[in-house]
């Protein structure tokens, strides 16, 4: 009987994500394979450190202080951690 379950659900999964796969597929140009590899760059080191340097770029001026300090608790902590 689990067996069975285990099957169904592989196949379900499988068509799932063949049918995800396939409609991206018509989608893809030059503009998406920019969009997606600048998705991929989000989390590499160097993504990192502009973060941090945006966070703290926006410490300086008086409208955007508060969100650069969470922007830079929230980016350390999770270097941290």
């Amino acid at each position: 009987m689990s067996g069975q379950i285990g099957e169904m659900l592989d196949k379900f999964f499988y068509e799932f994500d063949k049918a995800v796969y396939l409609f991206f597929w018509k989608f893809q140009n030059a503009v998406t394979i920019a969009i997606a590899n600048v998705c991929q760059y989000l989390g590499n080191t160097a993504a990192f450190i502009a973060y941090f340097a945006v966070s703290l770029f926006l410490c300086i001026p008086k409208k955007t202080k508060n969100t650069g300090w969470q922007w830079w608790l929230l980016i350390s902590w999770h270097y941290c951690w």
